[in-house]
């Protein structure tokens, strides 16, 4: 079952005539598998969303898209011809009723927040082409007035990632701290 918290992780589909923003996509994986050591297995995901679970049951997807961070059904969002996901969830986390109240709160407040430009196509280059030991962008509460997905994800769960200004998608995933939940989206 999904919880507000989850990780989704999404390999966009490089269709460049179709959707030209996927030759984006393939250039992020294109340096996580570079500063990964050549490893494709945490590599091939471009995106990543975290989930909300609202009162009634409904499942949202919070997202920084390039207008900033976003939510989303997760019913209507998935499109198996544009993108496949995965949904992954913190393992060292023990979930009651409620998430912890930290989380949900950052996740609800999130949506004023506006896309981090910079650190996606500067510093994120310059922190992978370095092997993730130069980081030139803006740092701890400093950096949460833009965020881009990964990073976004790594505030909401920022006592888990005190470098979480720094994270890709790869990165979550590398460091074994979530497990696999589903194999696609519901």
């Amino acid at each position: 079952m999904i919880k507000t918290g989850d990780l989704v992780v999404v390999h966009t589909k490089f269709q460049p005539f179709k959707h030209p923003m996927s030759i984006i996509s393939a250039l992020i994986r294109v340096f996580q598998w570079l500063s990964n050591g050549f490893k494709w297995e945490y590599a091939k995901w471009n995106h990543s969303e975290v989930v909300y679970v609202d009162w009634d049951g409904q499942v949202y997807l919070y997202g920084a898209l390039s207008g900033g961070i976003t939510k989303r059904l997760m019913r209507e969002w998935h499109d198996p011809s544009k993108r496949i996901c995965k949904v992954y969830r913190e393992y060292d986390i023990q979930y009651t009723e409620a998430t912890p109240i930290e989380v949900d709160t950052r996740i609800q407040t999130a949506d004023h927040r506006k896309y981090d430009f910079a650190s996606l196509l500067f510093f994120q280059i310059i922190y992978r082409l370095t092997f993730r030991k130069l980081w030139l962008g803006r740092k701890g509460d400093k950096a949460d007035d833009k965020l881009y997905c990964s990073e976004f994800y790594g505030y909401v769960w920022k006592e888990k990632y005190p470098d979480w200004y720094t994270l890709s998608t790869s990165d979550i995933l590398e460091r074994g701290q979530v497990k696999e939940i589903t194999h696609g989206c519901i």
